[in-house]
Parts: C-alpha cells; sequence; structure tokens
C-alpha cells in the first residue's frame, strides 16, 4: 500500500510556506498546509545528536556532512537584512525540515509504510538559474536524510518540480497579456505571462532585490534591532499606524517620531518603485495580480496606479479560505495564495507540469 506526500514549498525570505496533501493508494486522507520561520544556520553533529532546540517550530536537519537548525530556535536578530543572499543557498535544509515535520505528524516513523514523494518549490526569478542542481540534489537526498536524530527516506521521489515565485497566482489570470506583482519583505517580483498557453516569461519578468517592505523600514530615521520584525509590525499597523503593533519594535518615548515618519517613507518609496516597474512590462498587462505578505499594504497605490487591471486574487483567496476555514481571517493569506495555486496544479494532474517548470524525474529506491 502506497502513501504519497504531496507537497509545494515557498522559501520566503521570513516565513516558509507549504501546503500539503497524503494519498494512500490514490485515496486523498488529509490536506494541510504549515509554516516555519525561514531562519537556517548550521549546527554541530553533537547538538543534532542531543536535538537540542528540536520543537514544532524547529527541525534539526543532518545530509551529506552537514547539520543544519531550521526554524525559530535558530533565528538571531537581524539588524540589516543581507538583501543579496540567495534563497536557494540553504534551500536543501530548509526544504528538508519542513518535510520532515510534516512526515511525522502523519506517519509513525518506527514502522513507516511505503512512502513516495511530489515536491514543488517556488524560487525567486532570479535564482532560476539554480534550478537543476536544487531538483537532482533533493531527489537524492529525499531517499534518506536526518530529522531531528531520526532516519528518514521515501521508497520513490517521482519528481521535483522547480517553478519562479508567482506561478501559483498566475494560473488564475483572466486577461493577457497578464503579470503577477509578489510584494514581499524582502523583494518584489514581477512575473509576466503573455497568453493562457504560456508559463510566466523569464525574459519579460524582473526581481527587485531589496524592494519590499525593508526599503520603507530602511527609510525610517529609526535603529530597529531586527530590520524583518519592523517590516512585520509596519504592515500589520495598518494605515492606521496602531500602536499597539509599532510598540513591538520601537521604544514608547520614539513612537510619536516614529509614526509621523512612515508616511513620508511610504510615498518615497512608492514613487521610487513605480519608477522602476513602469520600466517592466506592467505597462502592457492587461491584468495584474497582487500577492505576497504586503499586497495589502499597498493596495491603495496599487488601485491608483493600475485602475481597473488591478486584481488582488480573491478567486483563488476566497477558494483557500474555504478549503481551509482556520485561514478565513488570516493575516497569512496573501502570503501563502502564491504557494496554494502552486499546490493545485501539482495535485490536481501530477503526470502533467505546467509549462517552464524545471522537471526533474526520480524513481524507486533500489
Amino acid at each position: 500500500m502506497a502513501t504519497e506526500l504531496i507537497i509545494s514549498v515557498d522559501i520566503g525570505a521570513s516565513l516558509i510556506k507549504c501546503f500539503y496533501s497524503w494519498e494512500v493508494d490514490g485515496v486523498l486522507r488529509t490536506a494541510g498546509y504549515r509554516t516555519l520561520c525561514s531562519a537556517a544556520q548550521r549546527i554541530t553533529s553533537n547538538h543534532y545528536a542531543l536535538r537540542t532546540y528540536a520543537d514544532n517550530s524547529t527541525s534539526l536537519v543532518h545530509f551529506e556532512d552537514e547539520y543544519w537548525g531550521v526554524g525559530e530556535n535558530a533565528r538571531e536578530a537581524v539588524t540589516n537584512t543581507n538583501l543579496r543572499m540567495p534563497k536557494s543557498r540553504h534551500a536543501i535544509a530548509k526544504v528538508l525540515g519542513v518535510v520532515g515535520q510534516i512526515v511525522r505528524e502523519y506517519v509513525d516513523i518506527s514502522s513507516p509504510p511505503e512512502m513516495h514523494i511530489k515536491l514543488g518549490i517556488l524560487l525567486p526569478l532570479n535564482e532560476m538559474v539554480n534550478a537543476k542542481d536544487l531538483s537532482e540534489r533533493l531527489i537524492s537526498l529525499l531517499y534518506g536524510f536526518g530529522h531531528n536524530a531520526d532516519n528518514l527516506g521515501f521508497k520513490v521521489v517521482e519528481n521535483v518540480l522547480i517553478s519562479p515565485e508567482g506561478t501559483g497566482v498566475s494560473k488564475i489570470a483572466k486577461r493577457y497579456p497578464s503579470g503577477v506583482i509578489m510584494l514581499g519583505h524582502r523583494d518584489i517580483t514581477w512575473a509576466y505571462t503573455k497568453n493562457a498557453e504560456d508559463s510566466i516569461s523569464l525574459s519579460d519578468s524582473r526581481a527587485l532585490q531589496g524592494w519590499g517592505m525593508l526599503k520603507l523600514v530602511r527609510q525610517i530615521s529609526y535603529h530597529f534591532n531586527d530590520e524583518l520584525s519592523a517590516a512585520a509590525a509596519i504592515y500589520a499597523a495598518g494605515d492606521e499606524l496602531l500602536d499597539k503593533q509599532l510598540l513591538k519594535v520601537v521604544l514608547p518615548e520614539d513612537l510619536a517620531r516614529v509614526k509621523a515618519d512612515i508616511p513620508e517613507a511610504r510615498a518615497l518609496v512608492w514613487s521610487q518603485l513605480w519608477d522602476e516597474l513602469q520600466e517592466s512590462t506592467i505597462q502592457s498587462a492587461d491584468q495584474v495580480l497582487a500577492a505576497g505578505g504586503n499586497a495589502v499594504f499597498w493596495r491603495s497605490e496599487l488601485k491608483q496606479a493600475l485602475g481597473s487591471r488591478l486584481s488582488m486574487g480573491g478567486e483563488l483567496i476566497n477558494e483557500l479560505r474555504g478549503r481551509f476555514p482556520k485561514l478565513d481571517r488570516s493575516p497569512l493569506l496573501y502570503r501563502l495564495s502564491d504557494c496554494y495555486g502552486f499546490f493545485k496544479t501539482l495535485e490536481t494532474d501530477g503526470s502533467l507540469s505546467p509549462a517552464g517548470l524545471q522537471v526533474v524525474k526520480g524513481g524507486s529506491l533500489k
């Protein structure tokens, strides 16, 4: 009896997102989602063996001659975020970390069934050059890797599919040419599709590294101890600049000054961002879909710039709410939508791979 895991993983700068389903002999048994802090750092073999800090928010991973901690307990305050750090650099540890957690949640690892896996990963546009190498390494490692000092592995790795960020949301476009603007904490991606039969055109798309919410954070005349936390707090504070959220990252005596600074910084950053976007194919897109963690934050600016061409992806958001009711009022909805859309592609027809994906076929463990 074959037990198959279908999983999509979106490796964000601050949060790993994934959707998954378990099928037994082709029958769906359960489906779910999981998020994990995107922090990752090397650890010693001794820490790994002792399962130091391993819990629901942190995975310890062993592959080849490397030991890693992935998740909340691997996190350190980031005063100055490295805007050029490729997401693919730590991708293997992060993917194995979240896969290990999902396996433990569903499977008795002391007597596991024959497990198969179909894996999809979303990568930034500018890192798609690493897709084939990443796919091949993961296929090899998924047959056997260490997780929280236990050995896990799949009997069959059906394939590993890697696609650019924006792919999941792009599938709901109704008018073409279309594009997806992914507004993240660290980066912004413009992913352009010429027509319904095509995938995202890498040559017509653009990755704006460092243009996410961190760009706004750095325009505020205040020293934040952790830039990613500051970006999250400013987003949560919203247009009303709620004190409760800002006080998580700002001292009370500095609150009034920071609140006064944010609107001007926001206007400046948007003006600069729109100048950059106007040099892309966004001007020729008949429909622009907004997604990512900060899509709602920039909605008014997007609406003013794009008018009726703008779509906030309501169709996908509503489907996500309906399938996973716990997410109904979650601030994570826009952060999860791309990963969910990609998951649907994997789930709907495993024999098909969307045009443009980097696919490496696996096989059975000999």
